[in-house]
């Protein structure tokens, strides 16, 4: 989910800015910011920015070593994708239902997709015109705090982003 983002770091490269929780939410806002931006620019083109939630990868077992790898390994990745994770192939179908089905698209577009489900409705967009959805498929309100971040820091966003490809391109 978004939220107030380093304008004086955006690479999160000083020393001790960077952590993975801090990682996440930083690019999470910054890629909503520029989505948004892409959205406002090509309105035809729908922009789903979905939160898939806990996925069943090895991830929580290869991130560590020593005893905090141990313990990642053999008894918080277990718990974790025995309790709270989904399987990548359920993540994956959502995912591509989100990307192809009419209940997040564009108006212009909705004609052109499956029709939406019986028992949902049309997705609501922010003002910026991106589809926020967590994992279930479910539009995320997250609009206060986007109200602030266009104010405040998305030409910066996007001025650091273009400028990072000018870099590798």
């Amino acid at each position: 989910m978004e939220s107030s983002i380093d304008l004086d770091d955006l690479d999160l490269a000083k020393p001790g800015n960077y952590s993975i929780a801090k990682s996440a939410v930083h690019s999470a806002t910054m890629l909503t910011l520029m989505l948004e931006k892409w959205a406002q620019e090509n309105p035809k083109i729908s922009f789903v920015h979905s939160y898939p939630g806990i996925v069943r990868t090895p991830i929580l077992s290869r991130a560590s070593r020593g005893i905090s790898g141990i313990l990642l390994r053999n008894v918080v990745s277990p718990l974790v994708n025995t309790f709270f994770a989904t399987s990548a192939d359920d993540s994956g179908a959502r995912s591509l239902f989100q990307a192809t089905n009419a209940r997040y698209t564009v108006d212009a577009n909705t004609s052109l997709s499956p029709p939406i489900p019986e028992g949902l409705s049309k997705a609501t967009m922010t003002t910026g015109g991106v589809f926020l959805v967590n994992q279930n498929g479910e539009v995320i309100d997250n609009e206060k705090m986007l109200k602030e971040l266009r104010i405040s820091s998305a030409g910066l966003v996007a001025t650091h982003f273009e400028n990072i490809l000018a870099r590798v391109l």
